[in-house]
């Protein structure tokens, strides 16, 4: 079986001959080609542990009923939807998700959606009702989502 082909890379032609001997039939010794497999990862057992595994610094959970005076309330809750969604856009600053824009604008998909229910839940200490948010991302701003979650608070 050939295995140097004109004008492609001896890597990746090696590698086709050896894909092609294995769909033949030959038994690899795939340690002996790709070398010893890693070390095992510990992974946790229960999927419902309530841990985190990611790493970076662990968010604090605010209560909005104590921490954060009445009045600032939506103030601060559209700050951190807007934050949310630059995150999630990839975005370096979070003036580039103006507080008066339309969400619709911003096409976020449903998994951003209700990523951010849940961490507007766990992080702001918050009750975010799904068709209500579903509602104020479909025809409202940062500031009225950020009304109405300070309205469930």
């Amino acid at each position: 079986m050939g295995s140097l082909r004109r004008g492609q890379p001896a890597s990746a032609t090696l590698d086709r001959s050896l894909a092609d001997l294995y769909r033949a039939g030959l038994d690899v010794d795939w340690e002996a080609v790709l070398g010893a497999p890693p070390a095992d990862v510990p992974l946790p057992a229960y999927p419902w542990q309530r841990r985190r595994h990611w790493l970076g610094e662990a968010t604090q959970r605010a209560d909005l009923g104590t921490a954060v005076p009445q009045a600032e309330r939506a103030a601060t809750i559209a700050l951190f939807v807007r934050r949310r969604i630059a995150d999630a856009l990839g975005l370096d600053d979070v003036e580039q998700v103006p507080e008066d824009r339309p969400l619709a604008d911003f096409a976020l998909d449903s998994l951003v959606i209700v990523e951010l229910k849940g961490r507007a839940e766990s992080e702001l200490g918050v009750t975010v009702p799904l068709q209500a948010l579903l509602r104020v991302m479909h025809g409202g701003t940062a500031l009225d989502l950020a009304a109405m979650i300070a309205k469930e608070s």
